[in-house]
């Protein structure tokens, strides 16, 4: 190896230097060697105007560690977000009423009925099959549902007294009213409670 000698401005010099730092390089002489070895792509760059960078194969070598390294990376992220994509779609599956795999679709219909029913649609199927047969019992037991589902606890005298407000005639008085409808069904239709004495409530 033949020593020679350069001599170059200031700014350059300190161009050199950092570039060397930057790349990993020990010394710039050791930066200004792996330049001229590979001057053949230098000339190639500047000959085909491409923008081709110098490739040092140490740095290839080590960057290709990383980059398969994040590859691995890249694979077990999509391999979790192929799982959760499959969890999204039996949660949705399950949210509209599809059959999810490995299930009957008897027990579907069943679980999916089971979980649709309100406390209003199980008054009403009570209310057909082991109602009183009275339409007008019927109709006061439905609004007291409904009175209690949307404004909650209230007091016996209170709903006796609304329920016989909206029915003025279909019983004599406020206390026939509630003694042969909701007095007298609360504790074999579906919804009522009584949560403290003389409280009424339905849900």
């Amino acid at each position: 190896m033949h020593p020679i000698t350069l001599r170059v401005p200031n700014d350059l010099l300190s161009e050199i230097e950092s570039e060397a730092d930057d790349l990993g390089y020990s010394s710039r002489a050791e930066y200004i060697r792996q330049l001229l070895q590979n001057r053949a792509h230098a000339r190639d760059a500047l000959s085909t105007d491409a923008t081709e960078p110098v490739v040092d194969p140490d740095t290839v070598e080590s960057n290709s560690e990383q980059i398969e390294a994040m590859a691995a990376d890249l694979d077990a992220m999509m391999n979790r977000i192929e799982q959760l994509e499959q969890q999204l779609e039996a949660a949705e599956r399950a949210g509209s009423g599809e059959i999810p795999q490995g299930r009957s679709s008897t027990n579907s219909s069943s679980d999916t009925r089971a979980e649709s029913s309100t406390p209003m649609d199980n008054l009403e199927t009570w209310l057909e099959n082991d109602g009183p047969q009275s339409d007008d019992a019927v109709k006061i037991i439905r609004e007291a549902a409904t009175i209690l589902n949307e404004e909650g606890p209230m007091k016996a005298a209170e709903l006796k007294q609304r329920l016989h407000k909206q029915f003025p005639d279909a019983y004599t008085s406020a206390n026939a009213l509630w003694a042969s409808t909701v007095e007298r069904t609360y504790t074999d239709a579906p919804g009522f409670s009584k949560p403290k004495y003389g409280t009424y409530d339905f849900g």
